[in-house]
């Protein structure tokens, strides 16, 4: 495995010899780490030892974003909560899904892992954005078996950014990778990461889950409601269309 900041392309391992044209990115604990399950659990946890309740409604209202700095001071105020210190919960919070992130030993979605290794197998480079702190990233993409599949890691230098990822978060990665942004095909499982995906030029596949499954992904070239019925040859073409002509 690599890994990268956005701006150090020394760190980016880059294949000798690979003519592709195409890269194929995704965001790391939103499409493989079942990130926002991990944030429901944490949260569930550390309210629910103040007596406050928390349902997958109040993830998909107020948690989407990369940090819980930036939304649990509306979360508390949703659940009459606001007496709460939203700094220390915001605090507890983070360190409680980083934890439970790098401990995460589920596997990948088969779809994702078929599709990793036919990517692979074609001489693709395949990157993988994250929010998360670096040490938590790779833990996470070892316990899943991911640097196996030749994923490289591209940790975010700014995570206090509400509408992250933006569409210069993709676009680093193709610099890093040395492709075209209109060779590059994005998995996201948000709003915010297709909307900046397809505004980089790149094209999409959308994977929402159930706290984004009602988003607005208008736009995406594909949109994949069951990740169980994705068809890995299909998803593979949508991503880096022409790559047997």
């Amino acid at each position: 495995m690599s890994t990268a900041t956005e701006n150090d392309q020394s760190a980016v391992l880059n294949v000798a010899g690979d003519e592709s044209r195409y890269a194929v990115l995704f965001e790391l604990e939103g499409i493989a780490g079942s990130g926002r399950e991990a944030t429901y659990e944490v949260l569930k946890s550390i309210l629910g030892e103040q007596g406050i309740p928390i349902t997958p409604v109040h993830i998909s209202r107020f948690c989407l974003r990369s940090a819980p700095e930036q939304y649990m001071e509306d979360l508390l105020e949703a659940v009459s909560a606001s007496r709460q210190s939203a700094n220390k919960l915001a605090e507890d919070a983070r360190s409680g899904i980083a934890m439970q992130l790098s401990q995460k030993t589920n596997s990948l979605p088969d779809p994702i892992t078929n599709l990793l290794k036919a990517v692979g197998d074609q001489g693709i480079p395949i990157a993988a954005l994250t929010a998360l702190p670096k040490a938590t990233a790779e833990a996470l993409m070892e316990n899943l078996g991911m640097n196996s599949l030749g994923v490289q890691l591209f940790v975010a230098e700014q995570t206090d950014d509400e509408h992250f990822p933006r569409a210069d978060s993709w676009l680093k990665i193709a610099k890093a990778l040395n492709r075209s942004p209109f060779h590059c095909g994005v998995i996201a499982s948000t709003h915010a990461a297709s909307k900046s995906a397809l505004s980089a030029g790149m094209r999409c596949v959308a994977i929402p889950d159930h706290f984004t499954a009602f988003e607005d992904f208008s736009g995406a070239n594909v949109i994949i409601e069951e990740i169980s019925q994705a068809n890995t040859d299909e998803m593979l073409l949508d991503l880096c269309p022409h790559l047997n002509d």
